[in-house]
């Protein structure tokens, strides 16, 4: 089925809804003086039961992926001004899926285009139990929404059952599911998924994210490891009791399926049929909570998500909260923890004095039926003004002000580009270590450089007298008298020569004497250079013994 419906605006002075006709379809418009919260309660059949709290106008987005369960899925889509809405469907590619609408048939991955005017509805469903849309179910599950501007969107399930879930008596009985969507600018990378005591049979934990090869981790007794690898992917995970800490490398969307019971006995909480709840990321809890339970054949609960030094400022119903309730341990956020507590039936309040920010889930379980909803939680979508520079506020609520530089880069890693802009350079917690290591490298690349190009030269080793020889020639030199000495220098002392013959014994015995002085004195790298000196300075002062001859 596939029909557009219009929407009724009702004011503070109206409190009487206009009645639906049968087969028709309404939206309610509702403003007010002040603020408020609205809570839906949709129900088919005393069986048949589903709530959800309604997002306010400037929270709706532009993106959305859905999710629907099996059996009998629908998709409502609301706007407020002319609109033009894209649903591409979701499947794998050569599946064997399609269906007729209006005498267009559809395949997986295949758009549906609808021109809305103001305050119009669009519904795909399959809830009227029309045989030509019998394999819906196959591609609304992760369909992607694109409007041009905001919408609000709303899916589920009319009549789902969860087939693993044995009931001994009476029969699992269907029931119906329905969440508001929140649009891709509230995806967020932590959150944390709370346990409920009453239950005893496990039910699903349900993942989707818009970014492909998107990693997540579930941290229980031990941390698991899960990915989306393709954009819309519904990745779902059983879960069993216990309070999860759930994180993604990317923003993601999680929801928690719920079960109700089987037996017609408050006491046997067994569970049989589904119920869609939106896990509330950790940047999006709120510090005030007002609502009202169901008019319901319910038992009534609470969840409380808080920090653990953050609960004694909780007050419930203008009371201090008893703190005696159950609180349990989060699984990889010891920081955290998850209390439960059973209600009575009407309106309560719940605050912290310190205005620190916690969840509130409200649930109930009756005759098989179950419903389950966040009592609310803080709007942080990225408006028009969030890439403001300098603007000093958390536009993501990521804990961080003014975090982004405007570079196109994912800067603070939660999915989003330049959403959180500041004007001044803020290094990342790598920066430094990328900075010195990069200056490592470039100290390494100018060496290379320059010893290649010449400019450093090794110097040549050169040979350095061992000591023993320099104090063997020194202690010989102590030893020779002064007379030897002059003795070796003069070369007619002591014999008488002619004169003929004089020229060469003298020059001989004085380059001898030279050398063999020079020798002694000097290391052996000098002494070569030091005879030819010595040679030179004889020969300047006594030329007539060195080399010439006597007239």
């Amino acid at each position: 089925m596939v029909k557009k419906g219009r929407t009724q605006v009702v004011g503070p002075a109206t409190n009487d809804l206009p009645t639906v006709e049968k087969g028709s379809t309404i939206a309610y418009g509702l403003a007010g003086n002040d603020k408020f919260t609205v809570t839906v309660v949709m129900r088919t059949s005393a069986d048949g039961t589903a709530t959800y709290n309604a997002l306010p106008v400037y929270a709706w987005g532009t993106i959305y992926y859905v999710i629907t369960g099996t059996s009998m899925p629908f998709v409502l889509i609301t706007t407020v001004e002319e609109n033009t809405v894209t649903l591409w469907l979701s499947g794998s590619k050569g599946m064997p899926v399609e269906f007729k609408l209006e005498g267009v048939i559809y395949k997986p991955y295949d758009k549906l285009e609808q021109k809305l005017k103001m305050l119009e509805t669009f519904v795909i469903s399959k809830c009227s139990g029309d045989e030509a849309v019998d394999n819906l179910h196959s591609i609304l599950d992760g369909a992607k929404v694109i409007a041009e501007k905001p919408v609000g969107v709303t899916s589920g399930n009319c009549r789902t059952v969860v087939n693993g879930i044995k009931c001994p008596e009476p029969l699992k009985r269907p029931d119906m599911m329905a969440e508001m969507m929140l649009p891709v600018d509230e995806y967020r990378r932590r959150m944390i998924l709370p346990n409920i005591p009453n239950r005893k049979i496990p039910a699903e934990m349900v993942v989707v994210s818009p970014w492909p090869n998107t990693k997540f981790f579930v941290s229980s007794e031990s941390e698991i490891e899960r990915y989306v690898t393709s954009s819309g992917q519904v990745v779902k995970n059983p879960y069993h009791a216990g309070n999860f800490y759930i994180r993604g490398d990317k923003g993601i969307l999680t929801l928690y399926t719920q079960t109700s019971t089987c037996r017609i006995n408050y006491e046997e909480p067994m569970g049989a049929a589904p119920n869609l709840c939106i896990v509330i990321p950790t940047s999006l809890f709120y510090y005030r909570y007002f609502w009202r339970t169901p008019d319901l054949q319910t038992m009534d609960f609470i969840l409380i998500v808080a920090r653990k030094k953050d609960r004694k400022y909780l007050i419930w119903d203008d009371k201090p909260l008893n703190l005696t309730l159950g609180w349990e341990e989060v699984y990889g956020a010891p920081m955290y923890a998850v209390g439960n507590k059973k209600v009575v039936k009407g309106h309560h309040v719940l605050v912290s004095t310190r205005m620190y920010t916690f969840a509130c889930y409200v649930y109930g379980f009756g005759r098989n039926n179950s419903y389950m909803h966040s009592a609310g939680f803080q709007e942080c979508g990225l408006g028009p003004d969030s890439d403001t520079k300098d603007d000093l506020i958390d536009n993501d609520c990521d804990g961080q002000v003014d975090e982004e530089m405007k570079d196109n880069i994912d800067n603070d890693g939660d999915g989003f580009i330049d959403e959180d802009l500041n004007s001044k350079f803020i290094p990342s917690k790598h920066y430094y270590l990328l900075l010195f290591l990069g200056m490592i490298v470039v100290y390494i690349v100018l060496f290379i450089i320059v010893k290649k190009s010449g400019i450093i030269k090794r110097k040549k080793k050169t040979d350095t007298p061992p000591v023993e020889e320099e104090e063997e020639a020194k202690n010989e030199d102590a030893q020779l008298s002064e007379s030897e000495m002059l003795k070796e220098v003069d070369p007619v002392a002591g014999s008488e020569v002619d004169s003929g013959s004089a020229s060469g014994r003298g020059s001989d015995h004085l380059g001898n004497t030279a050398q063999s002085y020079v020798s002694r004195r000097a290391p052996s790298h000098v002494s070569r250079k030091a005879e030819s000196t010595v040679a030179s300075f004889m020969y300047s002062v006594a030329p007539d013994l060195y080399g010439t001859s006597v007239e």
